[in-house]
């Protein structure tokens, strides 16, 4: 058959593959797909020879030659269209009515015509990863190798049918084209990797049982990097939780962390994780040779201190807060690690006033948290590293209440992993590349050193600022391009379909270009970063509703619940659009389980129904990448509404200061309301506290007046939760 020869591969490639027997059944339907492919093609050179016939006789072109599409401009195209039987039992050709426009002399004329679209002939390459995706959950059999390599292979030769096939006439269609070369190269690699991954298995068979075909798959799509070896170099770049190591390899330097899995809510378990980093600080210590006996036994003291202090704070929590909502809430109102004891302190007293009778335990926490506060000048790294330690025990709650309770992430997830998830979904909608990357890269990966085997992600390193923190230059002077603009508005939709619930003003990055002369700014792009709160089992009815903290909150571009954007990038559509539950299951298999791929398809496919609605009923909102006029002029609506806003705001908190200052003078002129002056002024303060939050909150709005505040354009809420 013609179509055994594997048209694009390499000798070495085509080697994997010698001795491995084709099932008869995938012969049969080469064999018969062959078939169809020669019949269609027999109507395609009969419909060329009339054509070329009437051009001899009319003068005129008028054919649907392939090499005249880029003269063609597609006016309608009606799919699936009509089926055409063959043999006269089985559906297999569909071909699509369409209407297309070509010259005849001087005028163009309508003509009618079909062909067979895209995404029917893509069906084999699906049913192929179907079957790859079913095999993936067995237990690693070496016998039965042969299946999933067979699956590998017959991937790759549907992935070229395709692509010999015509050029597709339709964006949407080359969007999808593109998507089957690209699966055609990726799986030519991991069929490549896998196979050596299966011989080095049978070296080791003790450890078959133990793994699924998904189990080396994911160990196939992880890079390795071994500390001098190859040229890589591993330093290490960061300390504490958040140890960083900075991997340079052929003059590319990214940067490597370890797998960072969702937060436990268990008060005794951060609290011997916070103890353990203690534990291993002092290890550390005793090992440097330059440091004397006392200076040891005098740091292992310390040590002591610190932990048992810790112990005692977190034993007065537990004492005091049910869950670790509550305690979320009380860091945020005591954010001065100076004041943190002195809080907990106050609101122990206050419960303690509250009781009727005595309770011992209540004042055995009072009596010890005292003594630690009396003696923090005595002990104070002691009394900073207990707070300090009480405010990342807080973002762990915190972490561990958006990820379970806002993204529905399951419990013991690896969070980390979802990073590498987004980069490739940011790949696959055409958002990474071309020389920005809308989302920061990252992929799997393991490091080795010394040794020993680390198991991470590798990400680069995203340029930019936090717009939102920005001070240099005054707001007003920072003006957004028509490209951050689009970004933005792509990054939403980007992050409807991930269901990434914690987007807030600090996790994505602008480039900026400074202007001296004129003191302002402006910014070129935005990139997404921290994209980790994502992939869970929300699904798409449930991303615009507020969850706990202020969470599950993408109402950017959303009105009356349902995603309604302003405009969308055509390029962003079109690939949106070529996406199929397949392609997801394919690409996601190894980061997220079945239940988050549904959920995510589930996103993706009501987006995609409302790409559908603004095609056929709004195509003004569907804009060019490189149409910058069009993106500019939907801009300036947007700053508009904004500046608008804002003015309301100032003018809402001036009137609602006036209101309040004028009650106040009526009370304190009330003879009988007694207010002493020193009452009278901070009843003032807390006024003008009150007024200059309002306007501070205003402008922080305007700071980051593109992807948190188009809510104002496109749902008109009032009360916005900044985090």
């Amino acid at each position: 058959m013609a179509d055994e020869k594997l048209y694009s591969w390499k000798p070495e490639e085509q080697d994997v593959f010698k001795n491995i027997t084709v099932d008869k059944s995938f012969k049969q339907k080469d064999q018969q797909y062959a078939d169809h492919m020669a019949f269609d093609q027999n109507r395609k050179d009969a419909q060329k020879r009339e054509n070329k016939d009437k051009e001899a006789e009319n003068g005129i072109n008028i054919g649907i030659d392939e090499e005249l599409a880029e003269k063609r401009e597609i006016v309608d195209a009606n799919m699936p269209g009509t089926i055409s039987v063959f043999s006269g039992k089985e559906k297999l050709i569909r071909s699509a009515k369409y209407t297309y426009v070509t010259t005849e002399g001087d005028r163009k004329v309508e003509k009618k015509g079909s062909r067979t679209p895209s995404r029917w002939r893509m069906k084999p390459i699906l049913d192929h990863l179907n079957a790859l995706d079913a095999l993936l959950d067995k237990v690693v059999d070496l016998k039965k190798v042969e299946e999933i390599q067979n699956e590998f292979r017959q991937i790759c030769l549907s992935c070229e049918k395709y692509l010999r096939h015509r050029n597709p006439w339709t964006d949407e269609g080359k969007a999808r084209k593109q998507m089957v070369q690209d699966i055609f190269e990726q799986v030519k690699t991991e069929s490549l990797r896998f196979s050596v991954r299966v011989e080095q298995l049978s070296t080791k068979p003790e450890e078959n049982g133990l793994k699924t075909w998904l189990d080396v798959l994911r160990d196939v799509r992880t890079e390795k990097f071994e500390d001098g070896v190859d040229g890589a170099t591993v330093t290490i770049g960061g300390a504490g939780t958040s140890k960083v190591y900075i991997v340079e390899k052929n003059g590319k330097k990214q940067y490597f962390k370890e797998t960072e899995k969702i937060p436990s809510d268990d008060y005794d378990v951060l609290t011997s994780e916070a103890i353990s980093l203690a534990q291993d600080e002092l290890r550390a210590y005793e090992a440097d040779n330059r440091h004397t006996k006392k200076d040891k036994e005098d740091f292992s003291s310390k040590i002591t201190q610190r932990s048992n202090a810790l112990k005692a704070v977190m034993d007065c929590l537990k004492y005091l807060f049910e869950d670790f909502d509550s305690i979320g809430d009380f860091f945020d109102d005591h954010r001065d690690p100076d004041k943190i004891m002195d809080g907990i302190v106050k609101v122990l007293d206050d419960k303690e006033k509250e009781l009727k009778k005595k309770d011992t335990v209540l004042e055995n926490h009072i009596i010890t948290l005292r003594n630690i506060i009396e003696k923090k000048d005595e002990i104070g790294s002691v009394y900073g590293y207990v707070s300090e330690t009480l405010h990342e025990i807080s973002k762990k709650a915190r972490c561990h209440d958006i990820a379970v309770s806002s993204a529905m992430i399951k419990e013991n997830a690896d969070l980390s992993r979802r990073n590498v998830a987004s980069a490739r979904m940011a790949k696959l909608l055409g958002l990474n590349g071309e020389g920005h990357n809308l989302i920061a890269d990252s992929k799997l990966a393991d490091v080795i050193i010394n040794g020993k085997t680390m198991h991470g992600i590798l990400m680069d390193e995203a340029s930019g600022v936090v717009l939102s923190n920005y001070s240099k230059h005054s707001v007003f002077k920072t003006r957004y391009s028509a490209d951050a603009f689009r970004s933005l508005l792509n990054l939403q939709i980007y992050d409807i379909i991930m269901g990434q619930v914690d987007r807030n003003a600090s996790n994505y990055l602008g480039a900026i270009k400074e202007d001296k002369m004129t003191g302002s700014c402006e910014v070129l792009n935005i990139t997404g970063i921290d994209n980790d709160m994502c992939g869970g089992v929300l699904r798409y009815s449930d991303i615009f509703i507020e969850g706990k903290s202020g969470y599950n909150r993408i109402r950017n571009i959303v009105v009356d619940n349902s995603f309604q954007p302003p405009a969308i990038e055509k390029e962003l559509a079109d690939n949106i659009m070529k996406l199929t539950p397949e392609i997801i299951h394919f690409q996601f298999c190894d980061i997220f389980d079945k239940d988050e791929r549904r959920a995510l398809i589930d996103r993706l496919s009501e987006v995609q129904k409302v790409i559908k609605i603004l095609k056929k009923k709004h195509q003004d909102k569907i804009i060019g990448r490189t149409d910058k006029a069009q993106w500019t002029t939907r801009m300036m609506e947007f700053s508009k509404v904004v500046g608008e806003r804002m003015r309301k705001d100032v003018k809402d908190a001036n009137d609602e200061e006036k209101r309040l200052m004028d009650d106040l003078d009526i009370r304190k002129n009330d003879k009988k309301n007694e207010m002493t002056q020193m009452k009278y002024l901070k009843e003032k303060a807390k006024i003008k506290n009150r007024v200059n939050n309002i306007k501070m909150r205003t402008v922080n709005l305007v700071k980051s007046k593109c992807y948190l505040r188009t809510d104002y354009l496109f749902t008109g809420k009032d009360e916005i939760h900044e985090k």
